[in-house]
Order: C-alpha cells, then sequence, then structure tokens
C-alpha cells in the first residue's frame, strides 16, 4: 500500500543508506532515524507501518531496548523488527519476550530483512483489518439492536415523534426515566430502547412487575433472599436488582408497590446497595432503574400512598405516552406491522375498508395491546383472506371518528401517505424514515417498490 513507511532507525549512516536501498529495490517506502528520540517522534507524526530497529543504538536514556519498551507499551500493534548480532541470543530472546516481531542478524541482513518486512506488513494488514472488522461489527450489532427496539414502537404521529427525541436525548445519560401512560401503551418497549441506546446496553435488561407480586414475595423478589430467610426458602437467590448490576432494571406498575417496599427501594437507589431478605451483608450493585405506572402518583402522595421522596428520585425525566385515541393516524402503520408479525399463523390476510374504518372510529381502552388482541381475533374468525368488519368483534365500529374527519379509502392508501411524508420529513434517508414509521430499513424499501414510490422523494 502506497501509504505504509518503512522506518529504519541506526545510528550508523552506512546502515541506513544501506537497509533503504535494498527495501527500496524490493519496492517500499521508506524514512529513517539516527536515534531513540528521533525513532518516537516518526513515529507519533507519520505512523510507519513497520519499525526496523537497531539494538545497539547509543548507550543513555533512548538504547535500543528503552524504544522497544516504549514502543510496545504506547503503540503494541506496530511492528518492530530488530537488527543486531546474532551472537547475542540472550538479548535476542528478550527482545521478542518484550514484543519484537522478529530478529535480524545485521552481519547477513539482506535476504532476511526484506523478507522480515514483508511478513511484518502482511500480518500488520491482518491485524487492522480484524480490528476494522470488529468494530463495523460492534456498530452494526449498536444500530441493528437501535432499529430492532425503535421498530417495536411504531408510529409516526406527532405524540410518538416525541416519544423518540426524548428517548434518544435521555438514554445515554445516566437519568432516572419514569414512563407513564395507559394500560397497553407500549411502556416496556420505551425501557427497552433506553437500555438499549444507554452506555449500560452491553449489560442486562431485567424486568419485574410489582403488580404481580404479594408484598413479601416482591421484597425477595428484588433483593434476593438467604437460605432459611421464610419457609421454602431453600437456597440463596439472587435478587433483579443484583442481577441487573452493570446494566439497568425496569420496575414495571412501581405505583403497585407497598410504603414499606417503596423505603427499601429508595435505600437501594440512594445508596446503590442493600441487603438480601434473612442476611446481613451488603451488597453493592450499579444499575440504572426505569420505572412505569399506569396510575397518578401525584394524587397517590397527595393520599400518602406513594414516597414523595422515592417519586422525585424515580423522575429526573418523565416520558408521557399517549393513548391510541390521540394518536389514530398510526393506527394504519400499527394494523400492518401487527398483521405483519402475525404472518407465520395467519398468512395473507388484509383487511377491507369498512374493517379499517371501524378500526379507526373505536377508543380503543386497551390501547395498542387491544388492538392487537382484536386483529388475532379477527383473523382467526375471518372466513378468507380479506378480514370484514363482521369479523371484529362485538362493539367496535359504529362512531363517527372525532371532528367529522373520514378514513382514507384503503389501508394501502393511507400507508402510502404516511410512508411519503415520512420520506419527504427525512428528506430520503430511509434508515431515517425507517426508524420513524416502525419499520425495517429492508421493509420500508420493499413497500417504496410495492406502490412504485420514488426512494428519495416519495413520490410516484
Amino acid at each position: 500500500m502506497p501509504d505504509e513507511v518503512i522506518l529504519i532507525v541506526d545510528d550508523e549512516a552506512d546502515a541506513r543508506e544501506l537497509f533503504s536501498r535494498w527495501l527500496a529495490k524490493a519496492g517500499f517506502t521508506v524514512t529513517t532515524a539516527a536515534d531513540g528520540v528521533g525513532c518516537l517522534a516518526l513515529v507519533r507524526q507519520s505512523a510507519p507501518a513497520v519499525v526496523v530497529l537497531d539494538l545497539k543504538l547509543p548507550p543513555g536514556p533512548w538504547g535500543g531496548m528503552d524504544v522497544l519498551r516504549t514502543l510496545a507499551e504506547t503503540d503494541p500493534g506496530l511492528p518492530v523488527i530488530i537488527v543486531s548480532n546474532k551472537a547475542d541470543v540472550k538479548r535476542a530472546v528478550q527482545t521478542i519476550r518484550l514484543g519484537a516481531f522478529d530478529f535480524v542478524d545485521k552481519q547477513d541482513a539482506r535476504e532476511e530483512l526484506v523478507v522480515a518486512v514483508t511478513n511484518a506488513l502482511k500480518v500488520s494488514r491482518l491485524e487492522r483489518r480484524a480490528r476494522s472488522l470488529e468494530e463495523e461489527n460492534r456498530i452494526y450489532r449498536q444500530e441493528a439492536c437501535r432499529r430492532t427496539e425503535f421498530a417495536r414502537l411504531t408510529g409516526c404521529s406527532d405524540a410518538m415523534e416525541a416519544v423518540y427525541r426524548t428517548i434518544e436525548k435521555v438514554a445515554p445519560t445516566d437519568a432516572s426515566v419514569l414512563i407513564t401512560g395507559e394500560t397497553g401503551t407500549g411502556k416496556e418497549l420505551v425501557a427497552a430502547a433506553i437500555h438499549y441506546h444507554s452506555t449500560k446496553r452491553d449489560g442486562p435488561f431485567i424486568k419485574v412487575n410489582c403488580a404481580a407480586l404479594p408484598e413479601a414475595l416482591l421484597e425477595a423478589e428484588l433483593f434476593g433472599h438467604e437460605r432459611g430467610a421464610f419457609t421454602g426458602a431453600s437456597a440463596r437467590k439472587l435478587g433483579r436488582f443484583e442481577l441487573a448490576h452493570g446494566g439497568t432494571l425496569f420496575l414495571d406498575e412501581v405505583g403497585d408497590m407497598s410504603l414499606s417496599t417503596q423505603a427499601k427501594v429508595l435505600r437501594a437507589l440512594q445508596e446503590r446497595e442493600f441487603e438480601r431478605v434473612g442476611g446481613t451483608q451488603t451488597v453493592r450493585v450499579d444499575v440504572r432503574v426505569l420505572a412505569a405506572t399506569n396510575q397518578d402518583l401525584d394524587a397517590m402522595m397527595e393520599q400518602d400512598r406513594f414516597r414523595a421522596d422515592l417519586y422525585y428520585r424515580l423522575n429526573d425525566i418523565i416520558i408521557a405516552l399517549p393513548p391510541l385515541r390521540e394518536r389514530r393516524e398510526d393506527i394504519p402503520l400499527l394494523v400492518d406491522k401487527i398483521l405483519e408479525e402475525f404472518n407465520g399463523a395467519y398468512t395473507g390476510r388484509t383487511l377491507d375498508p369498512g374493517c379499517l374504518q371501524a378500526l379507526l372510529r373505536y377508543d380503543w381502552p386497551g390501547n395498542v395491546r387491544e388492538l392487537k388482541r382484536v386483529l388475532k381475533n379477527a383473523c382467526i374468525l375471518a372466513s378468507g383472506p380479506v378480514v370484514r368488519t363482521q369479523d371484529l368483534p362485538p362493539g367496535i365500529g359504529g362512531k363517527p371518528l372525532p371532528g367529522g374527519t373520514k378514513a382514507a379509502g384503503t389501508l394501502d392508501d393511507m400507508e402510502r401517505q404516511f410512508i411519503a411524508a415520512a420520506v419527504e420529513r427525512n428528506q430520503g434517508n430511509l434508515s431515517r424514515a425507517a426508524r420513524e414509521l416502525g419499520l425495517t430499513w429492508q421493509a420500508l424499501d420493499r413497500r417504496l417498490k410495492k406502490y412504485g414510490m420514488d426512494a428519495r422523494s416519495g413520490r410516484r
């Protein structure tokens, strides 16, 4: 490669000239230094691909061994070829142990030196490529994770756009986040997106539903217990705080915790330590805590049912998820996404226009979770590939849309409009548009081709 320079370091001008001539004849680009100080300066300035170092530089603070040690510490990926007398076997072994790539006899160096430099360059290129691939894989895994988590959050309404922006801002910080919203709005998906965009994304993401367990069991679940702590505790068990060490703990339905458990959670958050149930040993953890609730914690504090100090510890940032009835424009995208998820079991199902209009009219007290259940039931009951209004559960449909607005004629029409708007807003950047729409890049590309739309403008 043209930018690969071989640095020759030797205090003898004749040796520098001879080695340079040999390597230049073999096709290498060469530069030289007369001492250790010059060598280190050139390494910093020009980043040579290989250093050919005379072991017997003049004695002083930067002799040959000193330079080798320094290069091994400051630039361990840089191959260093030592030239010296082969009779000095002890020092030759020592240089290899210090990280030298090869040892060449100065008295008979011509062929050996060219071979050694050639091999060093080959190894160096392979190592650089391996590091590059490792970095590419790391970036790809992060981006794939990012796409996966945001893809699960579907919607391009203004309300959901605000949620996405908040997630991106708060995720890289260590702020505690309280996620509020009605049941079925996707609070756990938001928590997962925050975790997988955070500095703790390589750590565990541990979830616990505080409403699913009675008080005594919830405390043991959170903090673990020692053997014999209570009847049935036949062995030590690690709690969710401990399991989440180095990662994120998601406390779902945090408003259902008793005041006693709230006090213990507060102490764990403040001190980053706790004791297992029935134990005396203090356990220290590094955990980011995210919490969610569908209850009005302000009202609960006024009624002394939720601790104010815990509330303020949990909500550095609040993310309020909108109910589905307040973002009806996202329903066509959600329907498309849910049907795509169902394809394994209900392949090829589509909705007729009347069915979509009925879904748009309904108020969805159970939000996205209810929409998914309704679509699953309708797909099961449908007599053919097209799901019709009569396949929907009783009670859905029949009410006009708020404000007298009208539904689009078909699901394809509405999806085409949403995709075109997203592509235009993102100025043809399909990755950003796909994330906004809750789709993978490949899925968006398929839809653009399906509708004959231009990838840069979103127009037909």
